[in-house]
């Protein structure tokens, strides 16, 4: 622009000559004419270059702007596809509500992504520097260039796993009774605790109680197989997007450093009347892509991890139910399986058909809870639970039990009916026994009576 003036004034001084009749008019006018289509030339390419930087300059505001998109994805990547789920329902609480804020950033940055694509979509659209191909040149420079690839990497996670667990046994050879009330009848066979010493060992009876037998009076048994529900830590290989970077060879358009020719130019100003598109705005779009790609992969993976803290949280609400009723379940079992019904007085008798009644009011109590769980574990695997397999076998180790107890209910219950029998057959005998004693004394005073009359 400051050459402008010192060419407005060259030319005028050609023209003046022009006028004035000079010798060299003609060459003066060629002069002024070439001079004049040269400088507009050196305009338009200038205007062409401008609108290049102007391209340059938008493509790196893309690049700057999705190299911080990148990062900001990568660096929550890890967050959302952990398999961290918590230790139990506390925990598994605790890491929903991190992960919901969590993913309501992911949802947030949604705009900057739009933002992204419009930007995109600009570059795309925008038209080129007008430039000829013919007036360009082609280097071969290196570059640094990010990529994806699918790697199989291991990784440890907590898992229920059900395992068959051996319970070593003893069977009582003799009949033993304790000082400290716990005794053995032949036969018996109690689970093996600890073998103390070589002269006495710890033992388990079915009721759950614990006491000391003669190492000699027992023998070994044959195990007890019993399935326990256990965390236990798995190695699994799955497949994790890793981003790395490599450098490559790319070939990048550049002016050609020789002067160009009117016949050049002339094609350049025919490219500028048909202007092409956007030098960068290929690679625009692949980047564009790889981050729309990176996004919808973020927001998947923070669906999936949702669903799992849910499922994690009822399985641990599950658990916890099940843990509580069967703790009442060993409770009560210990209530169901006692004999002291036996060989008792009236008053005893009765006093345990009042326990018992009160057994079956909570049993009935906790038959809904059972049912309800059931319900749910029910509900849990229709609905493709992650953990279902879990779910169904602790379902079945709770009914398994519950069962169990029914059963030992329905014993307990004839026992006290036989001794309620009993009972009342003495009753019955004692009352007999008394009217006839009653008898025979009246008897005896008649006979006594009968004989001094006479």
């Amino acid at each position: 622009q400051g050459q402008d003036s010192h060419l407005q004034a060259v030319c005028k001084t050609g023209q003046s000559l022009k006028r004035g009749n000079h010798y060299a008019s003609k060459a003066i006018t060629a002069r002024v004419g070439s001079l004049t289509d040269k400088w507009k030339k050196l305009r338009e390419l200038a205007a062409a270059r401008k609108s290049r930087l102007n391209e340059a300059y938008q493509s790196q505001q893309f690049y700057a702007d999705a190299n911080d998109s990148e990062s900001w994805m990568k660096e929550k990547e890890p967050i959302v596809s952990s398999d961290d789920y918590g230790r139990d329902f506390a925990t598994a609480q605790n890491l929903l509500q991190s992960h919901e804020r969590l993913e309501g950033e992911v949802k947030s940055y949604r705009s900057e992504i739009d933002r992204l694509q419009r930007l995109a979509k600009q570059v795309a659209e925008s038209t080129g520097s007008g430039m000829a191909d013919s007036d360009l040149g082609e280097e071969i420079v290196e570059i640094e260039e990010e990529y994806e690839v699918e790697e199989m990497q291991s990784r440890e996670r907590v898992q229920e796993v059900t395992e068959e667990v051996k319970v070593g046994q003893v069977k009582a050879n003799y009949a033993y009774s304790g000082k400290q009330g716990f005794s053995a009848a032949k036969g018996e066979v109690f689970a093996l605790v600890k073998k103390t010493n070589k002269d006495w060992w710890c033992v388990r009876n079915k009721q759950g109680k614990e006491g000391y037998v003669p190492a000699s009076y027992v023998s070994d048994a044959p195990p007890l197989i019993e399935k326990k529900t256990v965390q236990k830590k798995v190695v699994e290989t799955v497949p994790v997007h890793v981003r790395k970077t490599r450098t490559v060879k790319k070939v990048v358009p550049t002016s050609k450093p020789k002067v160009r020719t009117l016949k050049r130019m002339s094609t350049g100003l025919k490219q500028a009347q048909n202007p092409s598109r956007h030098f960068d705005s290929h690679n625009v779009a692949s980047r564009q892509q790889a981050i729309d790609s990176t996004y919808d992969r973020l927001v998947k993976q923070a669906e999936v991890r949702r669903k799992y803290l849910e499922d994690a949280i009822r399985l641990f609400e599950l658990l916890r139910d099940c843990d509580e009723v069967e703790s009442w379940i060993t409770d009560k079992e210990v209530i169901a399986s006692s004999d002291d019904a036996d060989g008792r007085g009236k008053e005893h008798v009765e006093t345990m058909r009042k326990k018992f009644d009160t057994f079956k009011t909570d049993l009935a109590a906790n038959s809904i809870r059972v049912m309800e769980i059931n319900n749910e574990a029910d509900l849990m695997v229709k609905s493709r639970h992650s953990q279902s397999r879990v779910i169904r076998q602790t379902q079945q180790d709770l009914n398994l039990r519950w069962e169990k107890l029914q059963k030992l209910r329905a014993a307990k219950e004839q026992t006290l009916e036989v001794a309620e029998s009993v009972q009342l057959f003495q009753q019955t005998c004692d009352e007999m026994k008394a009217w006839i004693n009653e008898k025979d004394t009246s008897l005896a005073v008649e006979d006594t009576g009968d004989r001094k009359s006479g």
